[in-house]
């Protein structure tokens, strides 16, 4: 079959031309046409699709809900002529749902970066970033909130020892009577105790060296410098003399390189 001599109008556009208008690729079009959702409103004797300008209008509309995230299916019903008001804006509110949940995730997504990035520049002792040091930084920060109940519960028993002992403090000195201050330090020297226990017993320490997770001795831990999120130590596993990171002891019962028992010193 030969083409027309005249194969359209100037208000016709070829995929070519319509591409071009709408500022998307010939592939883009040739694609929505394949899937029903933008059909050419004449086809020319010679076999060239031919749009119109409703054409060009369905298709910047196509191309601004694709931009929304709906899916060509979604698009499909859409743009039918049959659908009601009602189901349209069901559509609609899904969409408008599941790109909410997106966002929730891609915040998610956000503050593990930021805690993977702080947890690098701990882990990242030798000035390089390897295999071992994001597997480290990627233990500790799925333990994230682990160390927050942890050191949750050391700022709540903490505050309520400063607590008495003011309390205990100001009676004392409107009194001027010393006893129920001594009395009120056995409470308070307890609660010290059992913080101090329950820290010891929930804490454990990542070697940044041999990535062996383990936990000293309590003399050792309670006397070596500290920050809020590492310890000085030294790894029983390599010898390492450095900072180790805090991890939840709960989470460790197993050295990540070989699946060894956590090592107890």
């Amino acid at each position: 079959m030969t083409e027309s001599t005249t194969e359209y109008t100037p208000t016709q556009y070829t995929t070519g031309e319509l591409a071009k208008r709408c500022g998307v690729s010939v592939r883009t079009v040739q694609y929505y046409d394949n899937r029903g959702v933008l059909v050419p409103s004449e086809v020319s004797s010679g076999g060239r699709r031919l749009y119109d300008e409703q054409d060009v209008r369905r298709l910047s509309v196509i191309t601004f809900l694709r931009g929304l995230g709906f899916s060509i299916s979604q698009i499909a019903d859409l743009l039918a002529d049959d659908q009601s008001s009602a189901y349209i804006d069901s559509l609609i509110a899904a969409q408008r749902m599941q790109l909410s949940k997106q966002i929730e995730l891609d915040q998610s997504r956000l503050r593990t970066l930021d805690a993977l990035r702080k947890t690098l520049g701990r882990v990242d002792d030798c000035d390089r970033t390897d295999l071992h040091a994001f597997s480290d930084a990627a233990f500790v920060t799925r333990r994230k909130t682990g160390l927050k109940r942890i050191h949750g519960t050391m700022l709540v028993v903490g505050g309520v020892m400063d607590v008495l002992e003011i309390a205990l403090l100001a009676i004392w000195i409107m009194t001027g009577n010393w006893v129920p201050f001594m009395i009120g330090l056995v409470p308070i020297v307890l609660l010290g105790v059992g913080i101090s226990v329950y820290y010891f017993r929930s804490m454990a320490y990542l070697c940044p060296n041999c990535h062996t997770v383990f936990r000293p001795k309590f003399s050792r831990m309670f006397w070596s410098a500290h920050t809020p999120y590492s310890r000085k130590l030294v790894c029983p596993n390599c010898r390492y003399d450095g900072w180790c990171l805090e991890v939840p002891a709960a989470h460790t019962g197993t050295d990540m390189e070989t699946g060894e028992p956590m090592i107890i010193v």
